[in-house]
This record gives structure tokens, sequence and C-alpha cells, in this order.
């Protein structure tokens, strides 16, 4: 290790050599030289003894010092890494003999500074070599000590010295403190580089962006899978397909030199994808060996040597040609988004649960070691996402994501050796626009995102007329329920999710819920008193919420781990009948809720059930299984259940008629969105209508939404939200 630079990291601290400072939870601790170089002998040297001998020669040199400097240094450390003298986590001293390093050590070289043999690195030793100097001087030419006794040096020495330390260990820590602040980095403007109109973005998050320097590669979405990749140009213009070979892949990575991608190939319902390289522009793929991941996702290294790659509930490194796969560690959930720091030595990744319901920023050593969350406080209802680094390393930047709007912030990462730096996050975006996926550019001077204006107009399928045209103009909604006389509706706004109530024709407005609660499904109680809601705060589990309709405080009606979604009321107002799905595995049940006992049942036979409805007349509970594979009817009258559809039809958001001779479903995995039709007389399947010659249906939040007016007619959400790539200008320091 001679001759080098180095960066060692244990625990929550980050020992940087070259620049001389010890970093501990993000926060620059002053040390004193002498310490700080007892320190790096002994990160040089973990597990090992090392002497008192060796660190008093190595450090002192031919300074006549005792044991009690040594000592003191060993002090000073303790107290600033937190470590006890008694149950050390850190430093373990060996009676008599000497020290060592108990704690596992990760080391990563520093190439911008090398480590010289004897080297002063800062002023205060410098200071405190020229102080002992003039001191020697001094008394060589009195020719020994006030006492007239002869002077060997050694004395004078073990007298002197402390006040040689504490006045340069004064000095540094007043220059240590008085130093300047970084200036804060700023934003100078913004550039919109697309202007194709194509939707980048699923529901949950934006799809993530690539760059060699002159060409951001993304890809475009179509109806619930992955498009063509595209690209265009880092100054913006025209874009262009790249040409992918590969049905049903998605672009998760870019190769070091930008000359190959790294493709995930498979569909958005399999179990499972296979890894694969794709030399540019659009020559022939080859599969990386027998690499698999599930919906994680790829990296390179930054050398291009290595694959890391998430499966699961685990992170694995294998050889670029997919040799040698092995486990580096195990998360809490799917790691997605992974990244690799410009020096390679650590690896950040977003951690989700299979339904999305918190993402959070993780990090660990590239070798897997040091697994710790990233701004556990940072504003507890966000999900933050999607990292990159900028890439001189000196800022982190990432997505966080409150309700359904996205902002984008950068975190220093680096110290400075002459100001003072601050880590805390700084926003780069405001709310105005979604913004999503940040990609720094090479030069260091611009943030790519996709950016977003989130619209959703209703519209209105006329059965009668077989037309279609906007429910209420300028209407962004979804989740329309409507009072049993008509005349009132409860509704979500799109994209904030907030809960409102109003006559049909959109007047005399009341807003109902507040962020950072977020709610959808609202349902009118008979008596048009009371709206059951589904909702909660962002990141928890979606309850069950009752709320009078001329507002107030929410009650919630359900709690713990399981999910309550989609409440219906029972025709007598007294019963609500919801989907209980676990936080946990996923399965759900059909469970009533007894409004005036708040006692809970279970709906029997309905494992793996939700989205029920109560028909009109109180006889039937309409629900469909977790694949919206088919329809099921629980008939309260003959307790029996039957199995209303048949066949391959994809059943979202059923929907009861006015009178409840009907059942309405759409099926918008099949082209054109369409709308069917299932009457109880004949139990026949018919088509009525293709909600998407109104456009797309607006993918929001967990799914998109139909539903029927008062009258009967459809009402699907038409997305009409602006989505692009654009560029941030920022000055970094």
């Amino acid at each position: 290790m001679a001759g080098k630079s180095f960066v060692f990291r244990f625990a929550d601290i980050e020992v940087r050599e070259r620049e001389f400072t010890v970093v501990k939870a993000g926060e620059v601790l002053p040390v004193e030289p002498k310490a700080f170089r007892v320190l790096l002998i002994l990160l040089r040297n973990p597990q090992k003894l090392i002497s008192k001998e060796e660190l008093l020669n190595a450090v002192w040199g031919d300074a006549a010092v005792t044991e009690n400097s040594l000592t003191r240094s060993i002090a000073l450390l303790r107290r600033l890494l937190g470590d006890e003298t008694r149950n050390p986590r850190y430093i373990e001293t060996v009676a008599t003999v000497g020290y060592r390093f108990v704690c596992k050590v990760g080391v990563s070289e520093d190439a911008a500074g090398i480590l010289e043999t004897g080297q002063s690195h800062v002023n205060g030793e410098v200071a405190e070599a020229a102080s002992y100097s003039r001191a020697q001087t001094d008394e060589d030419t009195s020719g020994g000590t006030k006492s007239g006794k002869p002077h060997d040096g050694k004395g004078w020495r073990l007298r002197k010295w402390p006040f040689a330390v504490i006045l340069v260990v004064g000095v540094a820590t007043a220059v240590w403190f008085l130093r300047p602040a970084l200036p804060p980095l700023t934003v100078t403007g913004i550039t919109q580089l697309t202007q194709d109109g194509a939707t980048k973005s699923f529901p949950w998050m934006a799809m993530p962006m690539f760059t060699e320097g002159s060409r951001i590669y993304f890809q475009e979405i179509t109806p619930n899978r992955a498009g063509p990749i595209m690209q265009v140009s880092t100054e913006g213009g025209e874009t262009a397909s790249i040409g992918n070979p590969l049905p049903s892949s998605t672009l998760v990575g870019i190769s070091p030199n930008g000359l190959e991608m790294l493709l995930r190939m498979g569909s958005i319902n399999d179990d499972s994808y296979t890894l694969w390289r794709l030399p540019l522009p659009g020559l022939q793929p080859h599969q990386i060996g027998n690499l698999t991941v599930d919906w994680g996702e790829a990296a390179w290294s930054r050398d291009g040597s290595v694959i890391y790659y998430g499966s699961g509930s685990d992170v694995f490194a294998a050889d670029a040609d997919g040799s040698r796969p092995r486990r580096l560690l195990t998360t809490t959930g799917h790691p997605i988004r992974l990244s690799v720091s410009p020096d390679g030595s650590l690896l950040r990744f977003s951690v989700t649960d299979p339904r999305f319901a918190k993402l959070s920023l993780w990090e660990a050593h590239s070798d897997g070691s040091g697994l710790r969350q990233l701004l556990p406080g940072f504003n507890n209802s966000a999900n933050l996402c999607c990292g990159n680094w900028t890439a001189d390393g000196k800022y982190f930047v990432f997505q966080s994501t409150s309700g359904k709007v996205s902002t984008l912030w950068a975190m220093r990462e680096t110290a400075d050796r002459w100001r003072k730096v601050s880590h805390e996050p700084v926003q780069l975006t405001q709310l105005e626009m979604n913004a999503g996926s940040p990609l720094p550019s090479k030069d260091g001077k611009k943030i790519f995102f996709i950016g977003a204006n989130r619209r959703g107009e209703v519209m209105r399928y006329d059965l009668k007329t077989h037309s279609l045209a906007p429910y209420l103009p300028g209407f962004s909604a979804q989740w329309l329920g409507f009072s049993k006389d008509g005349q009132r509706m409860a509704y979500a706004s799109y994209p904030q999710g907030i809960l409102w109530q109003s006559k049909t024709d959109g007047t005399d407005r009341h807003q109902l819920t507040f962020p950072p609660m977020w709610a959808g499904s609202p349902r009118w109680s008979p008596d048009g008193s009371q709206i059951a809601f589904t909702g909660g705060p962002p990141g928890k589990p979606a309850q069950v919420f009752l709320i009078s309709a001329g507002g107030g405080n929410p009650e919630q009606l359900t709690s713990g781990n399981v999910d309550g979604w989609d409440a219906t009321w029972s025709t007598d107002g007294n019963s609500l009948a919801y989907a209980g799905v676990s936080a946990i595995d996923s399965k759900a049940s059909l469970q009533i809720l007894n409004l005036k006992t708040r006692t809970v049942t279970v709906v029997r036979d309905s494992a793996g059930m939700s989205s029920p409805r109560w028909s009109p007349d109180g006889r039937y509970l309409l629900a469909e299984p977790m694949d919206n594979s088919r329809l099921m009817l629980y008939d309260f009258n003959l307790r029996i259940r039957q199995q209303l559809t048949h066949g391959k039809l994809e059943i979202d958001y059923p929907s009861w008629s006015p009178d409840g001779k009907c059942v309405y479903f759409n099926s918008v995995g099949e082209k054109g969105s369409p709308e069917y039709r299932i009457c109880l007389s004949d139990r026949k399947i018919q088509h009525v209508a293709d909600m998407a010659q109104a456009g797309s249906l607006l993918l929001g939040g967990a799914a998109y939404w139909t539903g029927l007016a008062p009258d009967g007619s459809i009402l699907g959400t038409r997305d009409t939200s602006t989505e692009e790539i654009y560029a941030l200008d920022v000055k970094f320091p």
C-alpha cells in the first residue's frame, strides 16, 4: 500500500487519507494530525497487533516523547469514533504491548492523491515542526535550561511538547471551523430536448435513461409494456429508434465505453428475465450466460468487467460474460435501479416491496459489505428512487415522490479540503412538473430527466349515440362515485389524489381530504350522508376510511398490515364489504365490516378475491380474483358462489348498472380498451364500446379507471398529460 492514498470505510465512518478527513454519518469531524497518523497505521493493518514502539517510531520519528503521547492520541480517536476502552468496537488495547483495529475495514484506492512518507498533510503539522525547531534553537544558544543544568534536549521536549501541541491544535481547530462554506449548487436554466409526445413512464415510475456523452437513450411505453428504444442528442432534436431486434426487451444499462446496451428480455408478466448485450447501433445481440433476474434490474461496473443485478430480494454480481455469479447481499424487499459509484467502490439502489408500497435508497460496498439505508429520516412519507452519481463522484442525484408528485434532489458526496460542506439534499425541481429518472451529463453541467405535466380528462361514452365527449371539460379526476339520487359525485383529483365532492355538473365543490393523505375509490352511503374511501399516508398500507359528506376528520375503519381496498355499501347502510389484502404476502379475501358492532366477517370461499361490488338490491356481491381473470357472484339468498364470466377476458373495474340487471367492465389489455356488459338474465358477454377511441386511458396511481354515470353512460379517463425529456443547467461547486 506504500506510495498510494486510500479511502477507508467501516461502520458509518469514512477516513479519507488524501483529504486528511474523518467523516462520520456524513459529517466531517476535526482530528489532530498525530492522532490521524495513528489511525491510518491501524487502518492499513486491520486485525493486526501494532506495538507501541512501532506506532511511536512511525508517527513521532526521532522526537523524544513518552508513551503518554500515544495514549492521548488513542483516547482522542476513541472519543472521535464513539469507541469504548472496555468494550471496543474499533480500537482494542493489548495491555503493555500495543493496539489492534478490530472492525472490518473496506478499502478503495484514491487515485487522485499519493501519500509520501514523512510529508506534513496540514498546516498544523508544519506549524508544530516549526515551533519545535525554534524552541530547540533557543535552548541550544543558551547552552542549557534555566536552572543552569546541562541540557540534553530530551528533557526539554518532555516538558514543553504539550504546550506546542495545544497551540497547534488550537490554531488548526480555529482554521478548520472558520473556513468558508462551499457555495450551494444552483439551477440556472431548463431546456426541453424532445417533442415526440411519447409516453416514457409506467404509472409507478419513469423509465431509466442512459448516455455515453453525446446521445441520450430511453424507451417509450406502449399500453402496459415497454416499447421501442429511442435516442436523442444531448442538445435536443428529433428522436430516432436504434432498431432493437429483441422484442419485449427493456433497456437497463449502457456499457462504460458507450458501445453496448444492457437489455432485460421478457414480458412484464414474466416471473424471470434473461440479460442480453446489444452492440450499437442495433447489431446482433448476445445473451449474457444463463443469468436470470425477476423485475429487478442490472448495471455494469465502471470498468465493464462485472455485471451487478437484482433477483428476488438479493443483489448478485457476475463476470461480464455471465460467468461466476455470486450473491453479494440480501435486502428487505426488491432491489431496483442499481447504480455504481464512479470509483467502483459503492453500489446504490432502491428497495421496494412487491406492491410498491414504499421505496427507499440503500447502499453497500461493491463486495456486498456495509449494507445501510441512505437518508432514513428524509421526508418519511416520500419514496426515494432512481439515483445516479455525477461523473466526478462529487454529487448524487435522486428522485423523491410524495403522493403522485416527483421532484429531483442532489446531495454532496465528498468533502472539500478548504471549505465547509453541507451534505443535506438540495431540491432541484419544483412541484409544477413531475420529474423522474435523473441522469447527470458526462461533462457535469446538466441533469437530464423525464418531465411530465399530469392531466387526465374524464370522457363520457353515450350508449345511444355511440359517441364520446368530455364529461366536464378541463375536469382532471378519476374514481368517480355518485350519490344514490344522482345529484352529487365524489372523486379523486389527478394527479394529487385529493378527495372532493360536488354536484354532478362540477359546481359547489368541497375538498374532503388533504395532503399528505391520498384517496381513491369513493362510495356514497345509501342515505348520502357519508362517503367511504380507500386511502392513507404515502408508503403505508391502504386502509378504509369514512368521512362525512360535509367534510371533517376521516375515520379510519381498518388497520394493521392488511390493505383495505374498494369498500362497497350494503343497501341498508349498516355494513361495508371490502378486499382485505395482506401487505406481507399479497393474499386477499373479501371481508364485511358491521359499522354498528365494528366486527369483521370473512366471506366464505373468498380467498384470493378483490374488487367487491354490492348489487343495488343487496342480493349479490360481485368480485374478481387478483389476477383479473373472471367475475364471481356471491348470492346471499341462495348462499352460493357462481362464476359469472368464462373465457380469457381481462376484467377491470366492474360496475353494476343503476337498475342492477347488468354488470359492465373494461378490458384494457385488449386493443381499443373495449368495454363489455354481461346481464344476469342471459349471462352473455356483449361488447358495447371501445374506450381507446377517446385517447389512451389514463394509467394513474395503481391502475386506470372506468365507471358508470347515473344515467348508465360509460365514463373513462383520457390521458392528456405531456411527457418529454428535459435538461437542467446546474452549477455544481
